[in-house]
């Protein structure tokens, strides 16, 4: 099969009959996308932002299964400046860091 997509020949998209509306340029104050990063690979983080990084608004760093927290500081550096350059903000998220946002007396008087 061959590729006849180009520049002059722009591929058709994939559910082009799907009527999507059209997103307000970034920063936008409502309607945001928002991204889970579950520990993706910073050389997959570059070429995911490339590619969808216009429509992504916010980046939640999930860290369910401890994940985040295994990471060395400058690969977790790396990742949050990989974000920074492409004007994405990031926090975070996960079942760890919802238990260290609870003040103690909500847990220990429940």
């Amino acid at each position: 099969m061959s590729n006849t997509s180009g520049a002059d020949n722009p591929a058709e998209p994939g559910f082009g009959f799907l009527k999507i509306p059209e997103a307000r340029k970034n920063p936008r104050d409502r309607r945001w996308t928002i991204m889970f990063d579950r520990s993706i690979p910073v050389l997959h983080q570059l070429p995911l932002l490339e590619m969808i990084g216009d429509i992504v608004d916010r980046v939640k760093l999930v860290d369910h299964v401890g994940l985040m927290c295994r990471l060395p500081a400058e690969v977790l550096s790396r990742k949050l400046g990989i974000y920074r350059d492409f004007g994405v903000p990031t926090f975070p998220g996960g079942v760890p860091f919802e238990i260290a946002a609870i003040p103690c007396n909500t847990l220990c008087h429940s």
